[in-house]
């Protein structure tokens, strides 16, 4: 095979991936990998070398039998192997307490099939082998068993977006010794045996528009519920009725809502003055942004369960920044209450299992009289009114005293751009003009944070794409740029030579000027998971462009209105002439921040509409000469048309460059 019908981008296939968990005589679960690739082009050679981390304190893991092999095709058109040489299996610490066991398979060639194994141990019934079942390439069969003595449970949680083949629990009998017979209470004893498989996986490469990769995996994801040994039961998975108690008797959840002294101190200080609930608020969580830095660790518990460290320390992980946040708001007055929550890229919540594990950050949900608010104060360039975008459109476990109650996290913002343009065409096929950005919002988050390592106009430039459409820029004007809320907006002068093409008595230019959709950024043949865009956007642009006197519009596209099925997106474009001025006022629009998957062959029919509107162009032409006789006698000398032409700012055809 040197190509994969199914997808002919891909670069390897993943033909058979098996795996098996067991339990042995001690005790300890055994799992069994087995993996057979074809690699079909130089860029799946990644998938020969293979990295397995083993927890090796306390011998807690081991790793054994690893095995390789790598089949070929020799210049006489016969089969040969290369066997992976024990010599070349690497081992490397990590951190202290564990150990990376790293192997490429010999040989690697296009068209070579690789196939390796191994064994894995653990002594931890809690630590039992998940399953993925798809890869960035596709699977062609993927099969998970696991078999577990009867006095021992798991919850499995399976997740994903395509079918399964199989899907089945049977009863069988398994003989055990040594530990395990004594343990379980018997030799020959009655084991579960979950089977999952799937089969003709599509690869789930960088998919745009997603919560998080892991989200659209067809997975099993295994937790153990109770455990019976030696005739004692003991239960691990609960209720959440009893997570959310536990957490409420953990000094590192809500012990640290309990203020002390000097908390309260602080918050008379940093309120004082402050009249209403939105003032305080906002004081509050500008201290706290800036006083204490985010150590980039995400969880839900603080690490410490006396919140006095952190200020002292004035470092914190996002629990103990946001506990902080919610001890200081409670001291001034101001009700507020955690929410225990997963960030996009950590997943989806599951609310079925009570898994806490699945959770990795806390924010803190505020009643104001405007309404509820949900505040994260781990970032020093965010009002406390917005969210970073990790946390937006996400499902939340808020914690009261009392109760709980499962929430969902709103982009209660959009990402707003505005773009106007005035542009003066001359009939050398020259243009000069003024335009400007303004943006709101999710986007002037966006842009606000490429100033951080780019210069002022090299982020201007890349707004405008003064590199794609050849233009020069100058008299760069930056307004809002250090501030954390309001509008953000960019503006320049610029001019071109080169933008408009001039044949004969003809000219022709793209009227999209700027932030031209050319491309789409949905380019699977099929997709079978939610299209994500985390929050609501749309861009307005209006250029209006002054053509010169000698010519006339010949040609221009018609308005278009475009919209996906049940108008999730839309986009419309109207142009109008109006004697030597044309306007073009254009609007994408995001109404809804999820997509069904069923949606995506209007979405990708939607891009390509849109893509062929953008690409239309103006066509000018130059106006046939008029006789004398042909002009009244009464007509005034200004009057060159009965409709006024609006004025454009003037501006230089050579403007000087200024700072």
């Amino acid at each position: 095979m040197k190509i994969f019908p199914d997808d002919t981008n891909a670069s390897a296939v993943i033909l058979s991936d098996f795996g098996e968990t067991t339990m042995e005589n001690d005790l300890n679960l055994l799992f069994v990998a087995e993996r057979r690739i074809k690699i079909l082009a130089s860029s799946g050679f990644d998938f020969g070398t293979v990295s397995i981390p083993v927890q090796t304190a306390g011998n807690a893991e081991s790793l054994t039998d690893i095995e390789g092999v790598t089949y070929y095709i020799n210049d006489k058109g016969e089969i040969e192997k290369k066997v992976l040489n024990p010599d070349d299996i690497f081992k490397e610490t990590i951190v202290t307490g564990y150990t990376r066991y790293k192997f490429t398979l010999p040989g690697l060639v296009s068209g070579c099939v690789i196939e390796y194994r191994y064994k894995f141990r653990n002594k931890s019934l809690w630590d039992i082998k998940d399953w993925i079942f798809q890869d960035k390439e596709p699977v062609v069969w993927s099969e998970y068993i696991v078999r577990i003595p009867v006095n021992i449970a798991y919850t499995a949680i399976r997740k994903g977006y395509e079918p399964y083949e199989i899907v089945e629990k049977n009863l069988v009998k398994q003989v055990f010794g040594g530990l395990a017979e004594s343990a379980i209470g018997g030799r020959v004893k009655e084991c579960n045996e979950m089977r999952w498989a799937a089969k003709n996986l599509p690869a789930i490469r960088n998919e745009p528009n997603i919560t998080s990769r892991k989200d659209c995996l067809n997975s099993i994801n295994l937790q153990l519920s109770y455990y019976s040994f030696y005739g004692h039961r003991e239960n691990i998975l609960n209720t959440w009725d009893k997570v959310t108690e536990e957490l409420r008797d953990d000094g590192r959840f809500y012990g640290n809502l309990e203020p002390t002294g000097k908390i309260e101190d602080l918050a008379e200080e940093i309120t004082r003055g402050k009249i209403t609930q939105i003032e305080k608020i906002r004081a509050i969580h500008r201290w706290v942004s800036n006083a204490i830095v985010y150590n980039g660790s995400e969880h839900y518990l603080c690490a410490t369960d006396d919140l006095d460290d952190v200020l002292e320390e004035k470092r914190g992980s996002s629990a103990g920044i946001n506990f902080l946040l919610m001890a200081l708001l409670r001291s001034a007055g101001i009700q507020c209450f955690p929410v225990i929550t997963s960030t996009r890229d950590n997943g989806k919540i599951q609310d079925i299992y009570p898994i806490v594990s699945q959770f990795n950050y806390v924010l803190a949900q505020v009643k104001t009289e405007l309404g509820d608010m949900f505040v994260d104060a781990t970032s020093p360039d965010m009002s406390c009114d917005i969210l970073l975008l990790k946390l937006v459109s996400i499902k939340g476990l808020l914690i009261k005293e009392q109760s709980y109650e499962w929430v969902v996290v709103p982009a209660n913002k959009k990402s707003i751009t505005k773009t106007t343009a005035s542009v003066l065409l001359n009939s050398d096929g020259s243009l000069v003009g003024k335009i400007k950005d303004v943006y709101t919002d999710y986007a002037a988050i966006r842009v606000r944070s490429l100033f951080k390592n780019k210069k002022d106009d090299a982020v201007v430039k890349d707004a405008f794409d003064v590199d794609k459409y050849e233009y020069s820029l100058d008299s760069i004007m930056i307004t809002g740029k250090d501030s954390i809320s309001g509008q953000l907006l960019l503006q320049a002068l610029f001019n071109s030579s080169s933008y408009m093409q001039v044949g004969g008595d003809m000219m022709y230019f793209n009227p999209s000027i700027a932030h031209r959709i050319v491309e789409t950024p949905f380019k699977a043949e099929k997709r079978s998971f939610p299209i994500d865009f985390g929050h609501l956007s749309l861009k307005t642009s209006d250029f209006r462009f002054l053509i010169p006197e000698d010519y006339e519009v010949k040609e221009k596209p018609k308005t278009v209105s475009y919209y996906t099925d049940e108008s999730g997106l839309i986009y419309t474009r109207k142009i109008t002439v109006d004697g030597r001025n044309i306007r073009v006022e254009k609007k994408f629009e995001i109404k809804e921040s999820e997509l069904s998957p069923r949606l995506y062959e209007s979405v990708k029919d939607f891009y390509a509409r849109v893509i062929k509107a953008e690409s239309e162009i103006i066509v000018l032409a130059k106006r046939a000469p008029v006789s004398p006789e042909a002009v009244p006698s009464a007509m005034p000398e200004d009057a060159a048309t009965n409709t006024p032409v609006e004025k454009i700012p003037q501006v230089e055809a050579n403007p000087a460059k200024k700072k």
